[in-house]
């Protein structure tokens, strides 16, 4: 996969994971915030850093770490019928089984009728 490497997302997310490497906790804090604020505006037209940034947070943060996983996927299950169509996110999906297997799950869950909660 081809990384835009200036993308302000992927940038982020290198800082959470240096930040969580060495136990920096307002570096990982901040990096989060700013990993979130970007609109949809910014990040529809680049869907390659997305996919890049998915790569990214769940290559170089332990799985106990579901912040940055968490809003990749809430980011994902929002977006998912355009996402869909887009080969970038197809490829995240083949090549980070996890984010896969969560976004399964978030999707599924969303399905659920309130008593199946």
């Amino acid at each position: 996969m081809v990384q835009p490497r200036t993308s302000p997302l992927l940038i982020d997310a290198g800082i959470y994971s240096i930040a969580d490497k060495y136990d920096i906790f307002p570096l990982k804090v901040l990096a989060r915030i700013k990993f979130n604020n970007f609109p949809p505006s910014y990040i529809v037209p680049h869907d390659q850093a997305f996919a890049a940034a998915i790569h990214t947070v769940y290559t170089s943060t332990p799985d106990s770490d579901r912040s940055l996983r968490d809003d990749c996927v809430l980011y994902a299950k929002e977006s998912i019928k355009r996402l869909k169509k887009q080969e970038s996110f197809n490829q995240a999906l083949k090549d980070v089984p996890d984010f896969m297997f969560d976004v399964l799950h978030g999707v599924l869950d969303q399905q659920k009728r309130p008593e199946e909660r």
